[in-house]
């Protein structure tokens, strides 16, 4: 968390502020994704150089992995057939492009079937170590493992890595692929404890391939399971990440259980259009530090996608899912720190984080930030962008993450959240009622809530705060979060925009906490259950009533048909115009005709009511 002093403020100039809620900072062509995407169309239609091809196993011309890669020609390109089975070693791959297959069924099959296993536990380096130096005449060269299970390695002082450790020159350029590949139970007290990635290159993981149960300690102990410095771009398909460690409770701090980026771009697809993964997440993670699923710093882009890549159009059948990562504190020579960003935490500015049709759940952080934590110039975008999504209800989801200070579900400081068709719910803290803390809090940040839905208990404290920030809540509901001070706390010199919104607790619990500083509100077409904000700034068109939900008690926030929040505004949204379910914004319910006046035609809240109202979920 952040012990912000009382005087606390950072100037209107240094920060990211725009009056239109509808602005966001995010590049409109993102270099990122062009990169991924000539990454992944270079690595379908241009398969590598033909080479000469190298058998390894029981019977065939090689009995070693590494005397089949010293055979392949410096700067040269093979083919390795490994047999299924177990080979103890440590590999190294210079200057050389090498396909490494294993699973193959003996010692003459093309086609292999089952996995083959390299287990380094005999050396003291990484099970493979890749190294493209300034010496190859060739700027960029190849590695591609396939069905093949990487374990038991420990990084080194020149191969930092325990599993995979890819090291270029500042020159040169490496292309690395897993596919249908493994790196587990490796580790390393340098950083990376499945993969380190030095230098420049791309990374590409297809066909389930998974990074767990590797750790990470030592001085400078990043990336549990894969660590990236450096001019990198990451595209993954499915998989997961799982189960990795970095640092240890009483010794440093870490960054990154399961991810850590410094520079490095990272795409992520719940599945592909070539390869149904089984799966697609981030998960059961640990950090002893900061950042229990993702560390992402230094301009590094990430985009962690429920959504599927594909040429021919979208395609989501399942979230990407962060879940059950957990940051916990480090006390060392009695000083505590960390334990903050229980799923992602990012860091500095250009850096960019965007979850897209994502499930992030079940993170836990020993201080702030159960779900995310961004600082320090950083933007995170969590959304749903498309009609088409997995669950077309329940789409974009922050739910159940705990942050023991602050910010169970978001925690930011001199940065940019925007949430976005996002339903955020049950996200709580012990102790949010110090000063002005929240489920999503801000410090010198701008916070954009749109088209979204927050609702269930936040524990202590209030449901969204604010100090020296600027706060947007537009087309939005925030019901039933039972917070302790108020739904809305603010502190320092803020300002919030609420607009076309719901915001409607029961009970006695106020809507507005002011601690402290000057709050300047702008309220317009906003149906609340106390009307305390009206004293702050300009207020118009809102009213204290109950919007008649069509059952709160089992958290079903839909408008009935006879809501008194229908057809209640005029204020058009930006293109999509859609609200937190795809459907059209500005359906006319006017009873007989003529058609709604232009001033009243759309809804307040995060949802619109459909023209065919009494079916499916409105049915009575």
């Amino acid at each position: 968390m952040h012990n912000t002093p009382s005087n606390y403020s950072i100037s209107t100039e240094n920060r990211k502020l725009s009056s239109n809620p509808e602005i966001l900072p995010l590049t409109t062509s993102k270099r990122w994704l062009a990169l991924a995407m000539i990454a992944l169309i270079s690595l379908l239609t241009e398969p590598i150089a033909a080479g000469s091809t190298y058998r390894v196993g029981a019977g065939c011309t090689y009995t070693s992995i590494q005397d089949a890669i010293d055979a392949i020609p410096v700067l040269g390109t093979g083919e390795i057939r490994v047999r299924s089975g177990t080979y103890t070693e440590n590999l190294i791959i210079s200057r050389k492009n090498v396909q490494l297959i294993g699973g193959h069924s003996n010692c003459v099959s093309t086609t292999p079937t089952g996995t083959s296993s390299i287990n380094g536990s005999e050396g003291t380096s990484p099970v493979i170590a890749f190294f493209v130096n300034s010496g190859a005449a060739d700027l960029s060269v190849s590695l591609t493992l396939e069905r093949l299970v990487l374990l038991n390695g420990t990084g080194n002082i020149l191969a930092k890595g325990g599993g995979l450790s890819v090291f270029t020159s500042s020159d040169r350029f490496a292309q690395v692929s897993l596919i249908n590949s493994v790196v587990r139970q490796n580790q390393t007290s340098f950083f990376g404890g499945g993969i380190a990635l030095e230098g420049s290159g791309s990374l590409t993981l297809l066909e389930n391939s998974q990074i767990h149960d590797n750790t990470v300690t030592g001085k400078n102990p990043d990336g549990g399971g894969l660590y990236c410095a450096g001019d990198y771009t990451i595209l993954a398909f499915g998989g997961s990440i799982f189960g990795n460690t970095a640092g240890q409770s009483i010794v440093n701090n870490a960054r990154g259980g399961g991810i850590f980026l410094d520079d490095c771009d990272l795409t992520w697809y719940a599945q592909t259009a070539i390869t149904t993964s089984d799966d697609a997440s981030l998960r059961s993670n640990i950090v002893y530090g900061n950042g229990g699923g993702l560390y992402a710093r230094g301009g590094a882009q990430v985009d962690l996608r429920g959504s599927s890549f594909s040429f021919s159009g979208p395609a989501s059948v399942r979230p990407l899912r962060i879940h059950d990562n957990r940051a916990e504190r480090v006390t060392v020579q009695g000083i505590t720190r960390g334990g903050s960003g229980g799923g992602v935490f990012a860091n500095g500015a250009g850096t960019e984080v965007t979850v897209d049709r994502a499930w992030t759940y079940n993170n836990e952080a020993g201080a702030a930030g159960g779900g995310f934590v961004v600082e320090f110039g950083a933007v995170l975008e969590v959304l749903r962008s498309s009609q088409i999504c997995h669950t077309p209800r329940n789409c974009s989801r922050v739910f159940d993450n705990y942050g023991r200070i602050a910010g169970g579900a978001v925690d930011s400081f001199d940065a940019e959240v925007i949430i976005r068709r996002t339903i955020v719910a049950r996200n709580d803290s012990e102790f949010g009622d110090i000063t002005t803390r929240g489920s999503i809090d801000g410090f010198g940040s701008v916070i954009r809530i749109l088209d979204s839905l927050i609702y269930g208990d936040v524990g202590p404290g209030h449901a969204v705060s604010a100090w020296d920030s600027t706060l947007f809540i537009v087309r939005s509901t925030i019901a039933d979060t039972r917070p302790s001070r108020a739904v809305l706390g603010f502190n320092g010199d803020s300002s919030l925009t609420l607009t076309d919104s719901i915001v409607h607790e029961t009970g006695a619990i106020d809507i507005v906490n002011v601690d402290g500083g000057t709050l300047t509100a702008t309220n317009s077409c906003v149906m609340w259950h106390d009307d305390a904000l009206a004293s702050f700034g300009s207020n118009s068109n809102t009213v204290v009533a109950d919007p008649r939900f069509i059952d709160r008690a089992n958290d079903s926030y839909y408008l009935r048909p006879d809501s008194p929040a229908i057809n209640y505004c005029g204020f058009e949204p930006a293109p999509p115009a859609v609200d937190l379910d795809w459907n059209p914004r500005g359906i006319c319910h006017s009873v007989p005709v003529p058609v709604c006046p232009v001033d009243q035609i759309y809804d307040l809240g995060a949802y619109e009511l459909p023209l065919i109202i009494f079916q499916d979920r409105f049915e009575l």
